[in-house]
């Protein structure tokens, strides 16, 4: 792994620190916008995510090592398919997804603030990532106009 890819990692799980911190010692909203159902939607909604991309994974890798740096591994070819045909970074979807789901159930304001520096996290270093997948695979271009980032339709 290189530097980067080590400041990156550093990055997402000091985040994820944070977010559980804030769920555990900030009380939550009184009177939630949301109601708690919704976010336990979105809560079993990403192990659902992760479990299509880690079949697509393995469907044409024959392997499901994946990294949580941002640099390729170029010993496996490019996924995309699967869920991959729809969306190119669904580990990210998902991760989303559930910090979303548990500040919606927890009915945190605070914790949706940390969902929004999420997004940003998570989309700089999708863009980040996907300047190296354009050097590994000579076909990402295409599929990157063909494949939404984060969501099927936005990010093309």
């Amino acid at each position: 792994m290189t530097k980067v890819d080590r400041l990156w990692v550093l990055g997402q799980w000091t985040l994820l620190a944070g977010f559980i911190l804030v769920l555990i010692l900030i009380s939550p909203s009184h009177d939630p916008q949301l109601p708690a159902w919704f976010g336990i939607i979105l809560c079993v909604l990403s192990p659902i995510i992760v479990a299509f991309a880690v079949r697509s994974h393995r469907a044409i890798n024959h392997s499901v090592r994946v990294r949580i740096g941002p640099s390729p591994n170029t010993e496996m070819r490019l996924v995309d398919c699967g869920i991959y045909a729809h969306v190119r970074h669904p580990m990210y979807l998902a991760a989303i997804l559930l910090l979303l789901g548990a500040a919606i159930w927890r009915g945190s304001l605070v914790a949706l603030g940390y969902v929004v520096l999420a997004v940003v996290f998570v989309y700089l270093k999708a863009r980040y990532e996907e300047r190296l997948l354009l050097l590994t695979y000579p076909e990402y271009s295409d599929y990157m106009l063909r494949t939404g980032r984060l969501l099927p339709w936005i990010g093309k």
